[in-house]
């Protein structure tokens, strides 16, 4: 799973963006901040929990989001902070990153930095609206929240149309054309319909 904080280096660490797509319906599921208050905050990890767990069901599919500093386990941190209950736990054993796989079966270089658009620029998907870490937290620090959603929801295209070029075996990397992988994905137990989730990190370091 993946997310759209404040800036990592200064606490508290505040979530600021959620965006999901379904994986049979192809719908992008938002939750962004308005304002910067407490309260937003809040509104937006109740009404993101309330969606998760009417999907109980399904498998999670997240980007760069296997280390405690990103992953899910950063959101029950600030959970805890707010006072949330949030059974996030419960959904961890749900959580699959792609590029955790990705790196197991090519390499941890198998596509440079940002892995992320590398990948969609090498497979002729559209990148507008796409912007780094460092530049969605400025959005975020002039209040660019739309900006900041559009960056989201993106990534979360991206992934979604990733995903379902590895499963066509059709997914180019920068030395390799992907083969075998959905029987690779599927050792995984992915099911399908899943949800693709992709919380888009904000951090003022670069992304590896």
């Amino acid at each position: 799973m993946h997310y759209a904080t404040t800036d990592f280096n200064k606490s508290p660490i505040r979530v600021a963006s959620i965006s999901i797509t379904e994986f049979d319906l192809k719908l992008i599921k938002s939750f962004t901040i308005k304002n910067k208050s407490k309260d937003e905050e809040i509104r937006i990890l109740k009404e993101f929990f309330e969606y998760l767990n009417s999907h109980l069901n399904h498998t999670i599919i997240s980007w760069n989001q296997n280390k405690p500093k990103y992953g899910p386990i950063q959101i029950i941190t600030r959970c805890k902070e707010l006072e949330i209950e949030n059974g996030l736990k419960d959904h961890l054993k749900k959580f699959v990153d792609l590029d955790q796989i990705f790196e197991e079966k090519f390499g941890k270089k198998y596509a440079t930095h940002e892995k992320l658009e590398t990948l969609a620029r090498k497979n002729g998907l559209q990148t507008s609206d796409f912007k780094t870490g460092v530049q969605q937290i400025l959005d975020l620090n002039l209040k660019k929240y739309q900006s900041l959603e559009n960056s989201i929801n993106r990534k979360v295209i991206i992934i979604f149309e990733l995903l379902d070029l590895a499963f066509k075996d059709k997914l180019v990397f920068e030395r390799h054309i992907f083969r075998n992988i959905k029987t690779y994905l599927l050792d995984f137990k992915l099911s399908i319909p899943m949800i693709i989730s992709i919380i888009s990190l904000i951090t003022a370091i670069s992304h590896r």
